[in-house]
Formats: C-alpha cells, sequence, structure tokens
C-alpha cells in the first residue's frame, strides 16, 4: 500500500512516516502542493494524508485538483470516502449507512462537502 503524506512541517510528518514505513508500508513525503500533484499523477496513492495550510497552495486546492483529475482519467478509481459504517460517493453522490441508502437532495449532498475554514475571524 502507497502512502502520500502531504505536509510542510518535518515535526509534524516525520513521525507518522516512520512509524507507517516501519509497518511496512510504502510511504511518500512531500511539503508542498505542487509537489504532491506531481507524486499524484506519477503514481496514484492509496492514501493521502493532506494538510490544509501549505505553503504555495490551499489543502483545498490540491484536494480540487485531485478530485478534477480523477474525473478526466481514463482509468477508475476508488473515490469514495469511508468512515466506520458511512460510505460517500462523490462521484455519484450517493450516502450510504450501515448497507442502507441515504437520501438526499443535490443541495443537502452539497452541504456535505468540505468548505474552506475562514481565517482571522474573531468572534
Amino acid at each position: 500500500m502507497h502512502l502520500l503524506i502531504v505536509e510542510d512541517s518535518q515535526r509534524i510528518s516525520v513521525p507518522p512516516a516512520k512509524g507507517l514505513r516501519e509497518s511496512e508500508y510504502e510511504v511518500t513525503v512531500v511539503g508542498k502542493g505542487i509537489d504532491a500533484l506531481t507524486c499524484f499523477t506519477n503514481r496514484t496513492p492509496d492514501l493521502i494524508l493532506l494538510d490544509l495550510g501549505l505553503p504555495d497552495m490551499d489543502g483545498f486546492d490540491v484536494l480540487n485538483r485531485i478530485h478534477a483529475f480523477l474525473r478526466r482519467g481514463k482509468k477508475r478509481y476508488d473515490t469514495t470516502i469511508k468512515i466506520a459504517d458511512l460510505v460517500i460517493d462523490p462521484v455519484r453522490r450517493k450516502i450510504d449507512r450501515s448497507g442502507g441508502s441515504i437520501e438526499l437532495t443535490p443541495r443537502e449532498f452539497d452541504s456535505r462537502r468540505p468548505r474552506r475554514p475562514m481565517r482571522n475571524r474573531s468572534f
């Protein structure tokens, strides 16, 4: 299994990379969004750990470019997001939980997508 860690701080990226390598995973660590995109197009990882605050681009921009690449590609990739018994399929716009479908309107489905955090906002 190939894992891609995208994190600009070595203090944060080294410990998980070391532990995963010791568990015999193949790990690539990059510190910039453009490097993550290059690694992704050269060899699609099985899992990406992505920092949202990268020095050259926002992590959401990296995610959007990866998603666009997957939509355009001739290969079929598994784009589902799985968390315990919850399965989200952004391509087919479906959500399943415990084997049962959760019916959402397109507007409700889009409201579940990650949003950019609002920076420098005080309450």
